[in-house]
């Protein structure tokens, strides 16, 4: 798999308690990521139940 080096990495939850997965969005670089080499862009996961929690709550 080729990925430029400035590609964000997040995880993700499929549906409202799904299981998580990791979102990999392209970068524009047009360096790659070098076999071994790491990705070091990341975004915080979305916390859907915690979310859920605050509405419920009213705490948005």
């Amino acid at each position: 798999i080729k990925l430029q080096d400035d590609s964000i990495v997040s995880i993700r939850t499929k549906g409202l308690i799904g299981e998580k997965y990791v979102r990999i969005t392209p970068g524009g670089s047009d360096t790659m990521v070098q076999p071994g080499g790491k990705l070091r862009d990341t975004e915080d996961p979305i916390d859907i139940e915690q979310l859920i929690s605050n509405y419920i709550f009213g705490k948005l």
